[in-house]
């Protein structure tokens, strides 16, 4: 046990410390779109629906941000880990890989919990956010770890050979994903066919269930659940799928 909180020590001063843009891209970014949307773009909405309005908008950045930092940080980081060897140290070493990919893991839930302190002090200064205490410990605490299936989607693009292959998968994957779950846009006032995309997908349901517990003391919405349940299993899988092919794609190079 020592050695394991040792690891995730070690793996925070070296993801962290040494990549300090990571973590401040993954906050001033969805920062950036919290003031367009709540400070300039909201002229002409009613008082009681601009509150809602910056409640609401707070959690989907705050979720955009896990989404950041689960696909573009977690894959870069994994395929530099590969490139400068570092996973081959791990599997010549007694630390076994899967303890690896958990410490690594672990580091990036608390720099999504540091990014939604972040925005969430941020959301309370602007815009007088009044949440409960129950729902701020939520969103802190326990969203970064229901969301951190997300975060297998980064795994699996980091198996790629190429850092400006993964550049670009990220990039095609987060932003049609984020516009896509009505995360910068509401779903509402987007095309019919978007909407009934974007009512699959994980970062919805993350974001409906994250309001739905804010705005209901924590009540939870059992389709939001089964769907992240569902996501979850199905992410693990493909992950896997693609690790075995890689593996075996590595001994044939052999």
């Amino acid at each position: 046990m020592n050695s394991f909180i040792y690891q995730v020590h070690l793996n925070f001063k070296r993801l962290v410390w040494r990549n300090l843009k990571f973590f401040f891209f993954n906050l001033l970014l969805p920062l950036a779109f919290y003031l367009l949307f709540t400070k300039v773009m909201t002229v002409e909405m009613p008082k009681e629906a601009l509150i809602v309005w910056k409640e609401d908008y707070l959690i989907s950045m705050i979720i955009y941000s896990m989404l950041l930092s689960a696909v573009i940080s977690v894959s870069n980081t994994f395929h530099d880990d590969n490139k400068q060897h570092f996973t081959l140290f791990v599997e010549l070493s007694p630390v076994s890989k899967i303890r690896y990919y958990v410490s690594t893991l672990l580091v990036f839930i608390t720099m999504s919990s540091l990014s939604t302190l972040g925005l969430s002090i941020s959301g309370i200064i602007i815009n007088q956010i009044n949440f409960s205490s129950s729902a701020w410990l939520f969103l802190i605490i326990l969203l970064p770890i229901i969301a951190s299936p997300l975060m297998l989607i980064g795994i699996m693009i980091s198996f790629s050979d190429s850092s400006n292959v993964i550049n670009l998968l990220s990039n095609l994957i987060v932003f049609p994903m984020a516009i896509f779950s009505g995360l910068w846009f509401p779903l509402e006032i987007l095309p019919k066919w978007i909407q009934k995309i974007g009512s699959y997908l994980l970062p919805y349901h993350l974001a409906e269930l994250s309001k739905n517990i804010c705005h209901n003391s924590l009540t939870l919405n059992k389709m939001n659940v089964l769907y992240i349940i569902l996501w979850t299993s199905l992410l693990g899988i493909l992950t896997w799928i693609i690790n075995t092919f890689q593996n075996k794609k590595e001994l044939h190079r052999l």
